[in-house]
């Protein structure tokens, strides 16, 4: 009895300890129905495991910028697709496909990013480019 209690904890200790990692790699965080195109200017750049993250200010229609944390690839990913910290660097015009997360703050998946005048880079989120889902354009908020 008192070895298959242990045995039972042990599984369920298992089963716990790899909810963190299952959750890091959900999408549930974002508005998935939706699909966000934004254009906007890098302003900081952290490149760093396990995400590279981009701040990004975009204008909105009456001009004023809103500020804007692009989680992206890992700089693996990044590097493989072409994209380096010198061609993110503060001050470069980029555009962003994806998703824009649920709490409210402004934060933002990307499934593509498109440095001006060069060709957009998929981010792994395959399932984006087979969802035949539509893109809203925005300016932010």
């Amino acid at each position: 009895m008192r070895n298959r209690f242990s045995n039972m904890m042990f599984v369920a200790s298992l089963i716990l300890a790899a909810l963190p990692i299952w959750a890091h790699h959900g999408k549930a965080g974002y508005d998935t129905a939706k699909v966000v195109r934004m254009e906007g200017v890098v302003t900081e750049l952290e490149w760093v495991n396990p995400h590279v993250w981009i701040h990004l200010a975009v204008k909105n229609d009456g001009g004023a910028a809103t500020e804007w944390r692009i989680e992206s690839g890992s700089p693996n990913i990044m590097k493989r697709r072409g994209l380096t910290q010198k061609a993110l660097a503060v001050g470069t015009e980029l555009t962003v496909i994806g998703y824009v997360e649920r709490s409210g703050k402004n934060i933002f998946g990307t499934t593509a990013l498109k440095v001006k005048g060069g060709e957009e880079v998929p981010m792994p989120l395959p399932e984006f480019y087979s969802s035949g889902k539509s893109i809203v354009f925005t300016k932010g908020k």
